[in-house]
């Protein structure tokens, strides 16, 4: 099998798994092969009519359209791409292969033409063009002129004008984090910093239900629980029950009706969960468009930055994570939703906090470079612990808003009920 060929095959395979068209970088000038070609025109016209992409819905889509295609080798190629995870990697080898190969041509046209004695003001012509257009296929960048964007500003400012101080973003359901804010905003990467067991998880999970309850979309990609788990904290929080009495079976049969109440709540939040472990940015980024695309999800959390697998682990981990903190704010501006990432702080803020001191930005473990990348960093800070007896353990805590690119900063008091996984406000 040549390497055109393989090449060609290993890329067209990757977009027969859902979602992976919507961040492939691929064109139609990108395969030679004519049925290749074929395939590929085939899965532009179900992504342009918002149909599932795979090798079943090819073959009908092929019938639909009148185009000739041989259902044995639309297998054979979903088969061999094996895992839509390796898509990535097989696209920019394509993409490689497509540029060297222009380049090759370029260089035997160059000598003949030279040989013929043409002018070398018209070969450096050539040249120059050749390179333009492998610039223009290889760079994502948008060049825009500033009077395009003015309509979206004046948009911006209209929605500000008519809210008068109320939500221009998503609410978060904590009423002194979006008096602050006004709401999340679309394109924003949001950082929770905490120690382990401070709640960085139950805070995204408890802003996340409260997005759910009142119809907003989300996206949860949960690498560290399952999504049964997180259903039972979702259920316990909006139940009102002891989550250790749920876990332990310690309940009384009254109890069953709350139960049944809150999976009720929970059945009915449009809340889309994604758990897999040690998944990377290029899954998250494929799920993400795709929860987008097809449920409108209207933000996204991500549990947490510490547990994703980097694109290349031969990298020491405080590279992997500070490329992973650029890849969710190009996520976030992409997808023009908020980001919402729990984020580990170092253990010395565990000695700061026994001497009263909040965690600062310099405590985000690993890279500094989430500081550059966010938005809005917030740290929870336990101020008090407080022990009721049996099931009945919470915290007071303060959620400090220690950078806000364009707003204010501060301190919000809330009251973490760590049996109920639940964050109120605190008087």
């Amino acid at each position: 099998m040549s390497n055109r060929l393989q090449l060609e095959r290993e890329a067209l395979g990757g977009l027969t798994y859902e979602g992976n068209y919507y961040t492939s970088e691929l064109c139609l000038d990108d395969f030679k092969i004519e049925s290749h070609r074929t395939i590929y025109e085939i899965i532009e016209e179900l992504a342009k009519d918002g149909e599932p992409i795979d090798y079943t819905t090819i073959f009908k889509k092929a019938k639909f359209l009148g185009k000739s295609v041989d259902i044995r080798e639309i297998t054979s190629i979903h088969d061999e791409a094996g895992s839509s995870y390796t898509h990535g990697f097989h696209v920019k080898a394509l993409k490689e292969y497509n540029s060297l190969e222009m380049l090759n041509t370029l260089g035997k046209e160059i000598a003949l033409r030279s040989k013929k004695g043409e002018k070398s003001e018209e070969l450096t012509e050539s040249i120059e063009n050749t390179l333009q257009s492998l610039a223009n296929a290889s760079t994502r960048a948008r060049i825009v002129k500033v009077d395009t964007t003015i309509h979206k500003v004046i948009e911006g400012i209209e929605a500000a004008y008519k809210a008068k101080g109320g939500m221009t973003g998503v609410e978060t359901g904590l009423s002194g984090l979006d008096d602050l804010t006004r709401g999340l905003k679309p394109g924003q990467l949001i950082f929770v910093g905490a120690r382990p067991a401070e709640g960085k998880t139950t805070l995204a999970l408890n802003i996340a239900g409260n997005m759910g309850k009142r119809g907003v979309p989300i996206g949860f990609f949960s690498l560290e629980m399952d999504s049964g788990e997180l259903s039972q904290k979702l259920i316990v929080r909006e139940s009102g029950l002891s989550g250790q009495g749920v876990k332990s079976g310690f309940l009384k049969q009254t109890d069953f009706s709350r139960l049944s109440q809150g999976a009720g709540v929970v059945h009915d939040m449009p809340l889309y969960i994604y758990d897999q472990p040690g998944a990377t940015m290029a899954e998250i980024r494929s799920r993400g468009k795709f929860m987008v695309r097809k449920h409108g999800v209207k933000a996204i959390f991500i549990d947490y930055i510490g547990l994703i697998t980097g694109s290349d682990t031969r990298q020491p981990r405080h590279e992997q994570i500070a490329q992973i903190a650029r890849d969710m704010k190009i996520l976030a501006r992409q997808l023009q939703v908020p980001v919402i990432v729990p984020a580990q702080v170092r253990r010395e803020a565990e000695d700061k906090r026994g001497k009263g001191i909040p965690p600062g930005m310099r405590d985000l473990a690993e890279s500094s470079e989430i500081e550059k990348s966010a938005d809005i960093i917030m740290f929870i800070h336990t101020v008090e612990k407080i022990d009721g007896g049996g099931f009945d353990i919470g915290a007071n805590v303060d959620l400090i808003i220690a950078k806000h690119r364009g707003g204010a900063t501060g301190k919000i008091p809330l009251y973490f009920n760590m049996d109920r996984q639940l964050f109120t406000m605190r008087e």
